[in-house]
């Protein structure tokens, strides 16, 4: 039921560990969670087939996933700092965070069956929250089990361990010594990074996708895929880890570069560039060692063949030359200069589509009105793809539901408000008087009124006046789509 796969490096820097897994309850638990919305981005229509075809043939089959969907789509969004810090981070805090959402996924990738599920739930989650979702794991385990045994298990096991194998191979224990000295991680001794294995059918033409979560490396395979072709992804999502283990120290003066920086673009090349650094280095460093030169030249040639996202893939492909040189000259992250370095190749690789509103809303602060039906995180993250995302439901008149944005004057917002206390939003000083009295103008018909600010130089913001929550989606697609900011009522 189980495979695991460990494959011990040592770079330069510390000795690191990477134990590849592939597990029955973490890929079910993970799939429960793409299917319900959890995770919006993460190919859901094919493994919408593998339950309709397997899983999904009862009522009380469909009332189990629905009872799943309930309980981790009302888990508390808290997302604070889980420890105080002396260090002062201008932009956004970089560490652990209390996250209920996290503590339950990372049950679900650590447990070896059904038993310790629930044991390591209690642990983390509560007794409360440990049985309920327990109770489905169990109800939908039996035919999981089955369909495991005939082909999940059997397609995973020997890629598993034939990652690991390359995962030792030269030129990526090179590419990640290279790295580790680039990124100065502050790593304990022989630390432990699990890479965690995700089968996902391809019966439907779905980009696969990885993530990093915590000290979790989070990977998609395909059935008959060769591990070369996934080991970039591996090396792309540990750089997300290197990058979130550097000292607050370091972390906070290179936010505060950034900051330096006299160019209206500099707040999209920070919130781009965890991201585009990670693809730089596994989808094309190391991607280039790994291929034929042909291959390699259609490959940068195609639209997102490094990442499935344009602002990332466009990124990627005007800094990842610069950053091989870079890596060659022994370089870091935090040298004085890399910051103004990087940001004017994203500029010039890059052009206008720095300007784009969306770059400056990776990182969000989103307050709902609670007159309005309540709107999910997953709906605001997967229409605006957010990076990082703090939400609240709020009346507008408590200045402690939204201090995390009025103490942070780096960070965007979205408010969906109702137009009857738009008031409170001058009040807060979120946008001013006049522009309240703008969008009450404009209130009055069945569409939303849609309102943009500039904080700053280094944050926007967006007003959605409306008491209807089924026209919100629509209108965040909106301001994903739009080309460049512009303050004022928004047509």
């Amino acid at each position: 039921m189980l495979s695991l796969f460990a494959a011990i490096l040592a770079s330069r820097a510390s000795a690191v560990s990477f134990e590849v897994r592939y597990q029955p309850i973490a890929n079910l638990t993970y799939e429960l969670d793409v299917l319900t919305g959890v995770l919006p981005h993460d190919g859901d229509q094919n493994f919408k087939k593998l339950w309709n075809d397997h899983f999904l043939s009862t009522e009380e089959d469909r009332q189990a996933l629905q009872h799943w969907k309930l309980i981790r789509t009302n888990l508390s969004e808290r997302n604070e700092p889980q420890q105080k810090s002396s260090t002062r981070f201008p932009i956004e805090w970089v560490g652990p965070r209390l996250n209920p959402d996290s503590d339950v996924r990372f049950a679900g990738f650590d447990a070896k069956d059904a038993t310790d599920y629930h044991r390591r739930l209690q642990a983390s989650s509560g007794a409360a929250m440990a049985y309920q979702l327990s109770q489905v794991v169990e109800h939908f385990l039996p035919k999981y089990q089955e369909w495991w045994s005939q082909e999940g298990s059997q397609r995973g096991k020997s890629f598993a361990q034939k990652l690991g194998e390359l995962l030792k191979s030269d030129p990526i224990q090179n590419i990640i010594s290279e790295e580790t000295r680039f990124y100065r991680p502050r790593l304990k001794s022989n630390s432990v990074i699990p890479f965690i294995l995700l089968y996902r059918p391809d019966d439907l033409p779905e980009p696969t996708s990885g993530q990093q979560l915590g000290p979790y490396s989070v990977l998609q395979f395909l059935p008959n895929e060769k591990p070369e072709l996934r080991v970039d992804i591996a090396v792309h999502e540990l750089s997300h880890f290197l990058y979130n283990s550097a000292s607050p120290r370091d972390l906070a003066g290179l936010q505060n570069r950034f900051l330096r920086v006299n160019s209206s673009n500099a707040m999209p090349c920070y919130n781009l560039l965890n991201e585009v650094l990670a693809t730089a280095i596994g989808n094309g460093i190391l991607k280039e060692k790994l291929s034929d030169p042909v291959y390699f030249s259609r490959y940068l040639a195609y639209p997102k063949s490094m990442y499935n996202d344009e602002a990332i893939d466009s990124g990627a492909k005007a800094v990842w030359e610069w950053l091989k040189s870079y890596f060659g000259e022994g370089g870091s992250l935090y040298d004085p200069q890399f910051v103004s370095k990087y940001v004017a190749r994203m500029e010039k690789g890059m052009g206008s589509q720095l300007g784009r509103p969306k770059l400056e809303l990776i990182r969000l602060f989103a307050a709902i009105d609670t007159r309005i039906e309540e709107i999910p995180g997953t709906s605001i993250r997967k229409a605006l793809r957010c990076a990082s995302m703090s939400r609240t439901t709020t009346d507008f008149a408590n200045r402690k539901d939204l201090d995390e944005y009025l103490s942070n004057p780096n960070l965007s917002g979205i408010f969906v408000v109702s137009p009857d206390r738009l008031s409170r939003l001058g009040a807060m000083k979120i946008v001013s008087t006049a522009d309240c009295s703008a969008i009450l103008g404009r209130v009055g018909g069945h569409e939303p009124v849609l309102f943009a600010f500039r904080r700053n130089q280094n944050a926007i913001g967006y007003v959605v006046a409306t008491n209807d929550s089924s026209q919100v989606d629509a209108v965040l697609k909106r301001i994903a789509t739009l080309e460049k900011f512009s303050p004022g009522l928004v047509d």
